[in-house]
């Protein structure tokens, strides 16, 4: 059936109903009449608004259209779609529901911050609501919740650029296979420990091994200094300095002093011992008696042998006078210290039966009893 012209009531100037006729081009219906008050339809794609003054219907585009409430009908979806590459803008969304999901099951992007003020979860994991100290990471207990903590790895905790271990626990890199634990790119480590006593040393090129330690021509075994061979060890303190040896000292070659003033200076109770020409318990030891002045011993300019109290047999006398010449000397060995020498031999005017000692040549003695 086509469309039929709708009729209305003509009124005169008296607001008077005078009869019926056609609706002409142009005129409406008001709202309050039950009208729309359009005189004509809109364009392609525009829909029916309430105008700004809110008092009438006009059309509009689609971007005009605020909405307050959009509902879908009972347990129907609510599509949105646009058309060609257009894309669906919403400046402010809550979401009510508990799903938030790709109608393709692709992935939904984000172009913004997303800013969220209560406990985030994904997945079956819930995010921290608030940030962690520097250089934390995020950790989970096992059960979905995540966290902010430390790294650690076994018993290994990493926190900045520090690996810790437990307490007393050593730490231990073990390159897979052949490999070997390279630091910083600058130079790579033995894979193997190298003999006692030897230190780690480099090639220049960052291979570093275990190597005894050359200092010019010397090298370093244990607590072993080797000079090249046949070559000296020299010691040569710089300016005033000393070479100090505070320890037990052995010499198991031959001492020579070259210097101008090759003094030797023993200390204080010092001793010098003499093993003798085999590697026994007897030793000779030679020391001196606790000077009160200086004293110089001179050897001879000669070849020999020194001679020992033992070797003079000079026996000491009791009788620190000149004995009489008619009776009888006490030649005893109980001479108190104070007339002996340092081998025991009489230094005052003494005699004996061996030679005269003191300022007299000679002297009868008279009979030995």
């Amino acid at each position: 059936m086509a469309d039929k012209t709708p009729v209305r009531v003509v009124y005169n100037n008296s607001n008077v109903a005078t009869g019926l006729a056609e609706f002409q081009s142009g005129e409406t219906v008001p709202v309050a009449s039950g009208g729309t008050g359009l005189s004509s339809i809109g364009s392609a794609g525009q829909v029916l608004k309430v105008n700004a003054a809110g008092s009438g219907l006009e059309f509009g585009a689609e971007g005009d259209i605020s909405i307050t409430n959009l509902v879908a009908p009972t347990n129907a979806d609510l599509t949105f779609t646009t058309s060609g590459t257009g894309n669906i803008v919403l400046d402010a969304v809550t979401v009510r529901g508990t799903t938030f999901s790709a109608a393709d099951s692709t992935k939904i992007t984000m172009a913004e911050a997303l800013d969220v003020t209560g406990a985030l979860t994904f997945s079956g994991l819930t995010l921290p609501t608030s940030d962690g100290s520097a250089n934390q990471f995020l950790k989970t207990n096992g059960s979905g919740t995540l966290s902010w903590g430390d790294v650690s790895l076994g018993d290994l905790t990493i926190v900045g650029s520090t690996i810790t271990s437990p307490s007393n626990a050593n730490l231990t890199l073990d390159p897979s296979g052949s490999g070997k634990v390279n630091i910083n790119g600058a130079y790579t480590l033995p894979s193997a420990d190298g003999s006692a006593g030897q230190v780690l040393q480099t090639d220049g090129s960052g291979a570093v091994t275990f190597g005894t330690v050359s200092v010019g021509d010397f090298s370093f075994v244990g607590s072993t200094m080797i000079s090249p061979s046949n070559a000296n060890i020299t010691l040569d303190p710089s300016g005033s300095g000393i070479i100090a040896l505070n320890a037990n000292t052995t010499i198991t070659g031959n001492l020579s002093v070259t210097g101008t003033h090759g003094n030797v200076v023993l200390g204080e109770d010092a001793t010098v011992i003499f093993e003798g020409a085999s590697d026994n318990a007897n030793e000779t030891t030679l020391t001196v008696i606790d000077p009160t002045a200086d004293r110089t011993i001179s050897l001879p300019n000669k070849s020999g042998t020194l001679a020992t109290t033992d070797d003079t047999a000079f026996p000491n006398s009791t009788t620190p006078t000149h004995p009489a010449a008619s009776g009888d000397a006490d030649l005893g060995s109980n001479l108190t210290d104070s007339i002996t020498d340092a081998f025991g031999v009489p230094n005052a005017d003494l005699y004996d039966h061996m030679e005269p000692r003191g300022s007299t040549v000679t002297v009868d003695l008279g009979a030995f009893s």
